[in-house]
Parts: C-alpha cells; sequence; structure tokens
C-alpha cells in the first residue's frame, strides 16, 4: 500500500500531536517538517527524524508532499494554504480556525478548487 508523504508546517505542541496522529495511521508518512521557531524544530525533529526546514518554502520546493497540514497560528494560514496550493500538494489539512476574514477564506477555498485540491480544516 502506497503511504501519502505528510509535510507538516508548524513543530509546536499542536504541530507534534498532529504529527503522532498522522503516525499512527498505516496510510501516513511523515517526511517533513517546517518551523521559524529554532527550538520547536530542533525538539521536533530529534524526536521524530524527520527532514526539518526553518522555512516551510523550502520544505515545499525539496520535497515531495501530498498532504501540507498547517499548524499554525490563524493569521499565518491564509497565505500557507496558498502557497501550499500553488506548490502543487495532492491535499490540504488546516488547523482551525483557518481565517479571521470571510474574504481570505473564500480565495483558500477558491485556489484548492481551481486546483482540484481537497481543502480540509
Amino acid at each position: 500500500m502506497a503511504k501519502y508523504r505528510v509535510g507538516l508546517i508548524g513543530a509546536g505542541r499542536k504541530g507534534t500531536q498532529h504529527a503522532r496522529a498522522y503516525m499512527l495511521d498505516d496510510r501516513a508518512d511523515v517526511v517533513a517538517v517546517a518551523d521559524a521557531d529554532q527550538e520547536n524544530l530542533a525538539l521536533f525533529q530529534q524526536r521524530t527524524g524527520v527532514a526539518a526546514y526553518a522555512d516551510y518554502r523550502q520544505m515545499l520546493e525539496r520535497e515531495d508532499i501530498d498532504i501540507a497540514a498547517p499548524i499554525l497560528p490563524v493569521s499565518a494560514n491564509p497565505g500557507i494554504v496558498t502557497a501550499c496550493a500553488e506548490a502543487g500538494v495532492k491535499a490540504i489539512l488546516c488547523e482551525k480556525p483557518i481565517s479571521t476574514s470571510l474574504a481570505q477564506v473564500d480565495g483558500m477555498i477558491e485556489i484548492c478548487k481551481r486546483r482540484r485540491i481537497p481543502f480540509g480544516a
């Protein structure tokens, strides 16, 4: 059975919880994580052994990601979801709330819809 390659964006407490859930699913393989917080990133990488990136854009460029999982503060979601869609990931599962603006939500839904990328929260 082929596994979905998961790239997490956000290595903090919630990101670690999401990673654990993916790791418990035989259909998923967490292959990379990105976080600008070097302490969180180092701890996550030490615990999991996955490739670690200080910039999510580098992760998207270098890794073949099926599922992007941004687990971030709400203000970062619109730009990162858009970047993930533009990078060609196959699905995006975003932590809730996904935005504080309905217009931003509409924009994220629209780009995912145009690119036929399943988008969930």
